[in-house]
């Protein structure tokens, strides 16, 4: 078993991170942003704010990502800053068009808009939820549509995990096989858990790359040898067909309003040590003195660890 605790820094600098959010007189909403994903989820996390800051139904919301006709400058995506930056700028977005959807609302109905409240499209009075009203009922001919940029001093956050490698080592060939995983994580509110998962789970297959196959190795005279995945090994799917546990105890990241922390690298950052540690500890059972020094932990290494350690206590 080996066990590493990892804290990161994330949600990279871009100061007025830009969202816009724009509200149809049919009732549909139409959400920019700028920041453009690689399978990382922001259509499903925009959307999934502006539903709930805006309290609309979430199939009635459609998010567009990289479209500079709509919003010209933005920040890349990277370093876990996406629902950090674009999260927090949607909502104020979402936030602004509620605002000024009720306020319009109150001055059709002739009601203070500080008594209306507005809930998967529907518009009512507090206190008296009989009285309701189709959202798209009160919406000013010509839509509502607001663009709002999160501007922060700092925008760091930093996400905590705790992971728990097991492994075994063939003492005949130096193979190592991951056989258990769990990763207890810290990663602010959660917007959407599958998605969290998703990146834990690809994160750990990174870590258990580095920690075991990948290197870059050059010749004397300085000649890249790993050119191709032919000799550039990455984990394959027998190499990682555990089931990790993921264990989420979230707190709020103080430094934004949606309390979000990022977990793009979580899941990779603590994988190496944690793998490292537990392979040391295997192969002390036979070497007491070995100490793994150096990253990917190859085979031949590991042999030659054990064969040390049997020479040096023989």
């Amino acid at each position: 078993m080996g066990v590493a605790i990892g804290v990161e820094h994330t949600g990279g600098a871009f100061r007025g991170e830009p969202a816009r959010l724009r509200i149809s007189a049919d009732g549909n909403v139409e959400v920019f942003l700028g920041s453009s994903p690689q399978g990382q989820g922001h259509k499903t996390m925009g959307a999934q704010i502006v539903a709930v800051r805006l309290g609309w139904p979430l199939d009635k919301i459609r998010v567009t990502t990289g479209d500079t006709r709509w919003l010209p400058n933005a920040g890349i995506t990277a370093g876990s800053r996406s629902a950090v930056h674009v999260g927090n700028a949607v909502s104020l977005a979402a936030t602004a068009a509620r605002t000024a959807l009720l306020e319009h609302a109150g001055e059709h109905l002739e009601i203070d808009p500080a008594d209306l409240e507005l809930e998967h499209g529907i518009i009512s009075v507090r206190g008296t939820p009989a009285r309701q009203w189709a959202a798209s009922e009160v919406l000013p001919p010509d839509g509502i549509e607001v663009v709002e940029a999160w501007h922060t001093r700092t925008a760091r956050t930093s996400p905590a995990s705790c992971h728990v490698a097991g492994v075994a080592v063939d003492a005949e060939t130096g193979a190592v096989e991951v056989v258990s995983y769990t990763i207890v994580y810290d990663s602010g509110r959660e917007i959407n858990p599958l998605i969290v998962e998703g990146q834990l789970h690809g994160g750990l297959v990174h870590g258990i790359g580095y920690a075991l196959f990948e290197e870059a190795i050059f010749d004397p005279a300085g000649q890249f040898r790993t050119p191709t995945f032919a000799d550039y090994r990455i984990p394959s799917a027998p190499d990682v067909a555990i089931d990790p546990i993921l264990v989420s105890r979230p707190t709020p990241a103080p430094s934004n309003p949606e309390g979000i922390k990022g977990v793009g690298e979580a899941g990779t950052v603590a994988a190496p040590a944690a793998i490292a540690a537990a392979v040391e500890a295997a192969i002390r059972q036979v070497a007491p003195h070995a100490t793994i020094s150096e990253l990917p932990i190859q085979p031949s290494r590991i042999l030659e660890l054990m064969a040390r350690g049997r020479d040096r206590d023989g």
